[in-house]
């Protein structure tokens, strides 16, 4: 016996189209009862039947896979962007949220006075580390100091500044 269903299959195949070029009342004895063609070719598509339709149901799903396959990012992002339009329209604590099946999000913890100072030391670090300046200080650098070192007025006729810098041909100065 094989339990290859292709092999199943096309030996099923095979026998129905032997049996059909036979006389269908042609009789054959099995285990002592007569059997025509016709009761076999019918008894034989009837398993050919079970077989094939396994056959499809499993075409049927790997198609039915690979929809679903391609489907699912596009399907994931629309329900996110859902999801991100609720929390927007409903506020990101709302109890109501949670009708969608949306966990709202946790209310941060009060920070204690020791975490206030250390955050506002770590956040003057970082911009002093990376020069970043707020709009008031950016507000206070006029171009005025650059056009004063250019002034010929200010350096002396060697080049040299009146405070002792030189300046350079970009019109910056440089301390010696």
């Amino acid at each position: 016996m094989h339990s290859n269903p292709s092999f199943v299959i096309n030996l099923l195949t095979s026998l129905i189209k032997g049996l059909k070029t036979r006389p269908a009342t042609e009789q054959y004895m099995v285990d002592g009862k007569t059997v025509t063609a016709a009761d076999w070719i019918s008894l034989l598509q009837g398993d050919l039947a079970i077989l094939v339709s396994v056959v499809d149901a499993e075409q049927l799903y790997r198609t039915t896979l690979k929809t679903r396959d391609e489907a699912l990012p596009g399907i994931e992002k629309r329900s996110q962007t859902v999801r991100q339009v609720l929390k927007a329209s409903f506020g990101r604590q709302n109890p109501m949220l949670t009708d969608f099946g949306i966990d709202p999000d946790k209310k941060p913890r009060a920070l204690s006075v020791e975490e206030k100072v250390e955050r506002v030391g770590k956040n003057k670090a970082t911009r002093a580390a990376r020069h970043t300046m707020g709009k008031r200080q950016k507000a206070a650098i006029t171009g005025e100091s650059a056009a004063a070192s250019t002034d010929p007025a200010a350096t002396g006729s060697n080049g040299s500044a009146a405070n002792g810098a030189v300046t350079n041909g970009a019109g910056s100065s440089t301390s010696h």
